[in-house]
Formats: structure tokens, sequence, C-alpha cells
């Protein structure tokens, strides 16, 4: 029996993958019910009759695409203040020297930093997204600064239920070696209160986005040049064998399109 995953890739070959990042810690006491993938559909800004609506899509997703990502759920933020510039400076600070401490090594530096991303946001009562670095650097080997992490906190949709001091980004898109995944995930839930945790995506859950995707009001309204270049990919993987050992099957997007509305 072999694994399974669908992949959609575009010109700039956007993916959508298995997560596997575990999480890390949760205030005692506390639990949170472990979160499944859930693609169901939710409110945007962008009105897709706009002509220029692929562009303005397209451009919020520059940070996003070509890159492979775990996901994971989060909850309520507490405390986390976006618009102050000097409590992001304290986040990033504080982020730092705790990682510098869980990823202790002789002549490693670490840089942390917080940055809001106005321009990804899913609706305008949601908060801007909110980008996670971490980077380090060999100061005996005088070597560049390294990015070591990368998360990125999305709104997923409005809510009616708004709070001033709980800041609600419930998607976490992060990338790393899984040991530097857990440090920056346990310091941010012991600055945040808050919980993260691995979001699995299924077989068939990787099929459903296949068929959102052939559904998109968006790619309706995509003009036929652009849509030709589309195409879908499955790959077909092996248990216990290399991830490169894998069977892909390429079929352009306008025919998958055709052959799903018959």
């Amino acid at each position: 029996m072999s694994d399974h995953h669908s992949e959609v890739t575009t010109p700039q070959s956007k993916r959508f993958r298995n997560s596997s990042t575990m999480f890390t810690p949760y205030t005692p006491g506390r639990a949170q019910r472990r979160m499944q993938f859930d693609p169901r559909s939710r409110h945007t800004v962008v009105d897709i009759e706009d002509p220029d609506a692929e562009d303005n899509i397209d451009d919020a997703l520059l940070d996003l695409i070509k890159l492979t990502w775990n996901i994971s759920a989060v909850s309520p933020l507490f405390g986390l203040d976006i618009k102050d510039d000097v409590r992001l400076k304290q986040y990033s600070k504080k982020l730092r020297e705790m990682v510098a401490t869980s990823l202790y090594k002789d002549n490693v530096s670490y840089k942390a930093k917080f940055t809001p991303m106005h321009h990804l946001v899913c609706s305008p009562s949601d908060p801007p997204a909110v980008k996670v670095e971490v980077h380090s650097k060999d100061d005996e080997q005088d070597t560049e600064m390294k990015q070591i992490y990368l998360g990125i906190f999305l709104s997923w949709g409005p809510r009616s239920d708004v709070e001033a001091e709980n800041v609600k980004l419930p998607i976490l898109l992060n990338r790393g070696l899984q040991g530097v995944a857990q440090a920056v995930h346990s310091t941010l839930s012991q600055m945040f209160d808050c919980t993260i945790t691995a979001m699995p995506a299924s077989q068939e859950d990787l099929m459903w986005l296949t068929t959102i995707v052939l559904n998109s009001d968006v790619a309706e309204s995509r003009s036929t040049k652009k849509t030709a270049q589309y195409e879908l990919i499955l790959e077909y993987t092996i248990p216990e064998l290399p991830a490169s050992d894998l069977i892909k099957v390429k079929f352009p997007l306008k025919t998958m399109k055709t052959l799903w509305s018959k």
C-alpha cells in the first residue's frame, strides 16, 4: 500500500504538504483538544470580480509560496501587541534570550525578530499576520547569520468574539529543524500563554484540497492563458523508502477542471 498526497503547483509552485512538526508545552491544568486540518471555505476581502484580484492575491502570498510548511494550530495569544514597535522589540529580545538558553552552543549567537505582515490578512476585522524569525551565527568562524526558524501566524476568517487582550491568529505556518521549532514554540507558549499544536493533514484532507482548488471561485476568474500554466500534481510515495522514491503524475489544471465539471 502506498502513501499518497496531492499537491497543486502554479507558476509560483504553491504546495500543500503533510505537517510534521510536533509541539511543545502548555499551561499546567489547561488542556486543548487535538486539532485536525479543516479546509473549510472562509471569507476573503478580495473581490474576485476585480480584474486585479489575481495580482492582489498573488502579492499577498509571496511570503508563503515556493516553500514547504509545517502547520500548527494556536490558541489565542494573550497580551500580544502588534501595533507597538517597542513591544515587538521586547518580544524579539525575550525570544532570542530564551532560544539561546535552550539551544546553547559555544561561540554561537542568536537573533530573533517579530514583524507584522499588514498585507496578509483574511478580513478587515482580523489582525494582520505576524512573522517570527530566528537566526544563528557561528562567531568563531565569522559566518553570516543563517535563518534557523521561520513562523507566520495567520488569521482564519472573520471572528465575532473579539477580545481586547487576546489576539487570535489560529494558524501557524513554520519551517525549521524539529529541535529548533520545539524551542521556539515552547518560548512563544510561555510568552503569550498559548498552546501550539501540530495540525496533521491526512491523505483525505489533501485530496479535498484538490477539489477545493478545482471549484475555486478565484480559479474561475483567472484568464484562460494563465490557467493553462497551472498543473495538478499527484505524488505517490512508498513507506520506509526514501522520499525521492516516488511516482509523480501531472495533469493540466484546465483539463482537470473540464473533467470535474462534467
